[in-house]
């Protein structure tokens, strides 16, 4: 990830999961930086291969990123 505030933009490169999101603070919306390459290292192992994606960022826009560990917890009954 790279933010560029005098530019505006937010460069990124994702292998697929978890998605990273863009909170975009002046209206409101959460928006998914979307997957632009196959899991990292599983497919493609040289990663001067990937690709990067843009969007634009604004003054008070917040990155989110997070782990697997997130989306794949479960309860103490494995559920």
């Amino acid at each position: 990830m790279l933010v560029d505030s005098t530019n505006g933009t937010l460069t990124y490169a994702n292998a697929v999961h978890p998605y990273p999101y863009v909170y975009r603070a002046r209206t409101g919306e959460l928006e998914k930086l979307p997957p632009l390459d196959p899991l990292l290292g599983a497919l493609e192992p040289d990663l001067s291969n990937y690709e990067t994606g843009a969007t634009t960022w604004a003054p008070g826009d917040v990155l989110v990123l997070y782990t697997d560990g997130i989306t794949e917890e479960r309860d103490i009954k494995g559920k």
